[in-house]
């Protein structure tokens, strides 16, 4: 994230507004598809494990899944 500061501020010191916007767009996108990513990633994990707990399951461990 500390690139994306340092990368407005050289735009704002250089003082081409078309700089400044063209950072701040990229890093409101950028932070966008990362918390897309991350939320897939959770997902991805819950039902892994989801998928794990039934198959031990069906194998007969019945404390699969019990805290």
């Amino acid at each position: 994230m500390h690139y994306g500061i340092f990368a407005s501020k050289l735009a704002m010191d250089l003082g081409d507004p078309r700089v400044v916007e063209a950072c701040s767009d990229f890093w409101i996108l950028f932070l966008a598809t990362y918390q897309e990513r991350k939320a897939q990633r959770l997902h991805g994990l819950f039902t892994l494990r989801k998928n794990t707990v039934l198959a031990l399951q069906e194998l007969g461990w019945e404390q699969a899944g019990k805290k």
